[in-house]
């Protein structure tokens, strides 16, 4: 199920910001959105994607990603400290992701897939580890509701997603995603 579409690569933020050493991002995907998309009731997802379209292509430098994934009422983020806690959400991946050439989709594949409720909005949080930077990977993205998406990049403090600092980025802008989804096995 794919969010968002065109070819619009706005976005240097989302899901991650290359152009400094660290990164921590969250959007809200709707729970109207995903049904628009055609996820209709409680789904496991299994696997994320973002479009990668260029630039960033030292990807060693931006490639160390811890995932969160949570169900969610929230839809915008009020203030620049309005993070949706980590309590809230389940790390469904932590590692390096593929290296995929600009102009594809990067794929993660989740180690512990995350159940989606089928009622609530869903908060896809992305925490990017990998020292050092690469200016700038550009994603494919879409506009949302204001300040559906939030961002905290720094070279010298790697942020600590449980107690994340005061964002420096909010914006309308979200990440194009394709989610593999299957209803649960009942």
């Amino acid at each position: 199920y794919q969010i968002g579409s065109g070819t619009v690569t706005t976005s240097a933020y989302f899901p991650v910001y290359t152009c400094y050493n660290y990164s921590y991002a969250q959007t809200v995907y709707t729970v109207a959105e995903l049904n628009t998309a055609g996820a209709i009731g409680s789904q496991i997802i299994s696997q994320v994607r973002f479009f990668y379209s260029s630039a960033g292509t030292t990807t060693a430098n931006w490639n160390n990603w811890t995932v969160y994934m949570g169900n969610t009422g929230s839809t915008t983020y009020a203030t620049t400290t309005s993070w949706i806690p980590t309590s809230s959400m389940t790390s469904v991946f932590s590692g390096t992701v593929t290296n995929t050439p600009a102009g594809g989709w990067i794929t993660v594949n989740l180690s512990t897939p995350f159940l989606w409720d089928g009622t609530s909005n869903l908060v896809v949080a992305v925490d990017e580890n990998a020292s050092g930077y690469s200016c700038t990977a550009l994603f494919r993205t879409y506009t949302g509701p204001a300040n559906s998406s939030i961002c905290y990049y720094s070279d010298g403090t790697n942020p600590d997603p449980a107690a994340p600092p005061a964002a420096n980025n909010r914006n309308t802008n979200k990440a194009q995603v394709q989610f593999e989804m299957a209803p649960p096995t009942p």
